[in-house]
């Protein structure tokens, strides 16, 4: 499985919103026109809020490697890897 970083991520999605940015800058001359251009400021406005997401996300994780908070779930004895979903024991220990 390929692994990006958030930073390639973001820099992706980008890429997407000025595509369908671009794709919006054409005289309509039917209704499929607008429907064109209808989808592609709703692909614009779905990926630009995927960027806000990646982009919090990205703050969250340096702040966590900076130890100024922990993301980890206390809920409950098991923690969940976030590539493959499998739920882990938590360490009592060291609550790791």
């Amino acid at each position: 499985m390929l692994r990006i970083t958030l930073d390639e991520a973001i820099a992706y999605e980008e890429e997407i919103v000025e595509r369908a940015r671009s794709a919006m800058n054409f005289e309509s001359v039917d209704s499929i026109d607008n429907d064109i251009k209808s989808n592609c400021k709703i692909i614009e406005t779905q990926h630009w809020q995927l960027i806000k997401w990646l982009k919090e996300l990205k703050l969250y994780r340096e702040a966590e490697e900076k130890g100024l908070i922990k993301l980890t779930s206390t809920i409950d004895n098991f923690i969940y890897c976030p590539y493959c979903g499998r739920k882990l024991e938590r360490n009592e220990k060291n609550n790791e």
